[in-house]
């Protein structure tokens, strides 16, 4: 009994965890960051919420690309764009 229990409650979770399809939206992007970017030239930003959020800025492309390989591990649609100042 205690065992179904837990399975139940596994599963349940576990489809809770799996994010949304994504949907075909032009990209609108929210800074949560108060720092300039003046000095960064890479930002990651993925689908989160229905909308695209900036997750870090990066100096070298190849850190952006480390993040932006997390977050599609982790599901997400992601995205690297050049930051011009």
């Amino acid at each position: 009994m205690f065992r179904r229990f837990i399975m139940a409650a596994v599963a349940a979770t576990g489809v809770a965890a799996i994010p949304a399809a994504a949907e075909a939206q032009t990209p609108e992007f929210y800074h949560h960051d108060a720092y300039s970017h003046a000095s960064r030239r890479f930002e990651v930003v993925y689908r989160h919420g229905g909308h695209w959020d900036v997750y870090a800025s990066y100096r070298d492309r190849d850190d952006a690309q480390r993040a932006a390989h997390r977050l599609q591990y982790r599901g997400y649609d992601v995205r690297i764009r050049r930051v011009t100042c």
